[in-house]
Formats: structure tokens, C-alpha cells, sequence
């Protein structure tokens, strides 16, 4: 379901800046980071932030979705598909050591593809209490040309 939301405090995110609903996705994909080659094995958590008009009022609202999905691997080339209610996109790229180019394709409509892009952080930290294992979070964050922001995360624990 597509519908307005509110940050952490209660405020309502539509209208004003763009940055609140950002940050607000942001929190949601969680601060992440990766192991040093991409495993195509553990599930992504990703949220989809975009702009879009209220249907009767015309104030700007913003349409968020987010679900788990896998993200596919060759090399520093990515793709994913998300379901994002009743509308479905592509999105594939490469990503070059911190630096993320893409296109997120709109499937089944006349919509041109956008060009977005972002960076990856990665963080790797062994617990205290378990110095045999390598916990790992991972962070994919994209922005494009309307606006829109795509997130993706993950943790994955990994023996030494």
C-alpha cells in the first residue's frame, strides 16, 4: 500500500524539503556494510521512496514501499527486481569500488528508464563475545533524477 508517511517524531513528511523523507528512508534501510566480495546468498531488505502528487488535493505526498529481494552478482555488475505494490522495477548496474551507477526500469509501462546512482558503505566488526565470527552490514543507497530514493541492506555473520 502507497501512503503518506511520517517521521520518527510524528511530523508529517509531505510537503516541505526533501531531505526529511531521505533521511526518514535511511533510518529505515539501517546503516550497513559488506563483506569484500559480493555473495549473491543472503536476502536484501530494500525501501523505495519517491515524490508523487496526492490524488485529489495535489499536495506532494510520498509513495514508499519496501519488502526483501535478492540482489544478483557477476563481477561489479548487479540486478534486482522490486515488487512495489502493484508496479514492478528493474534495477541493474555496476558498482565500482564505493560509487554505484544504475537504471531503474519501470516495467510493463511507456516510462523511460532513470538514470540513479549512490555508493555502497560496508562495515565489517567482530564481536567481543564471538571473536571466531565476522559480523558484516552492507549499504546500498541510490538517488535519481525525480527524487526518488532506493535503499538496500543487509547484515550476514561469517566465520573466520
Amino acid at each position: 500500500m502507497i501512503r503518506p508517511i511520517a517521521s520518527p517524531d510524528g511530523e508529517s513528511l509531505s510537503g516541505g524539503t526533501m531531505q526529511k523523507p531521505l533521511i526518514f528512508a535511511l533510518a529505515l534501510c539501517g546503516a550497513s556494510i559488506s563483506a569484500p566480495t559480493w555473495a549473491n546468498d543472503t536476502p536484501w531488505h530494500w525501501v523505495r521512496v519517491q515524490p508523487d502528487n496526492a490524488p485529489h488535493s495535489g499536495d506532494l505526498v510520498w509513495k514508499t514501499c519496501q519488502g526483501d529481494a535478492p540482489i544478483a552478482f557477476d563481477g561489479n555488475h548487479f540486478s534486482t527486481m522490486l515488487a512495489c505494490n502493484n508496479e514492478t522495477y528493474r534495477i541493474e548496474g555496476d558498482i565500482i569500488g564505493d560509487s554505484v551507477t544504475a537504471t531503474e526500469t519501470l516495467l510493463n509501462s511507456d516510462a523511460s528508464p532513470d538514470k540513479i546512482s549512490g555508493r555502497v558503505v560496508r562495515h565489517h566488526d567482530t564481536p567481543i563475545n564471538q571473536p571466531d565470527k565476522v559480523d558484516s552490514t552492507e549499504l546500498i543507497e541510490l538517488h535519481g533524477q525525480t527524487w526518488q530514493f532506493v535503499g538496500f541492506s543487509r547484515r550476514t555473520w561469517t566465520s573466520k
